[in-house]
């Protein structure tokens, strides 16, 4: 049952990640989240006005892309202001980690 008062992201953060004073995921360590984990903390509990939904609808079409074209074999790690509490971040940084021998297959991508 929610708490009176209490927003989405702030019984997801009691729940299993934390934020400090700035918003800031912690501990300052990776953590390991699935998909539906991601897109449950970092876009659904935040109000449809956020940015978090164009920003994730172009990040969406980017990793399928990625998937099409290269692998679906990959590990993403995710970065930035889009792993905070805050409302309207400016973009999501991320890395693809993927087997040297794939990217060798595939040489140059464009």
């Amino acid at each position: 049952m929610k708490e009176q008062g209490k927003t989405r992201i702030e019984e997801l953060t009691k729940m299993k990640l934390n934020f400090d004073i700035r918003g800031n995921l912690t501990p300052y360590e990776r953590i390991a989240l699935s998909y539906e984990e991601f897109v449950e903390f970092f876009v659904e509990s935040f109000e449809k006005d956020s940015a978090r939904y164009e920003i994730f609808e172009h990040y969406k079409r980017y990793t399928e892309e990625f998937q099409a074209k290269v692998t679906t074999d990959f590990k993403q790690w995710i970065d930035g202001s889009f792993v905070t509490n805050n409302k309207n971040p400016k973009d999501i940084d991320l890395i693809n980690l993927v087997d040297y021998e794939i990217v060798e297959e595939k040489g140059t991508l464009s």
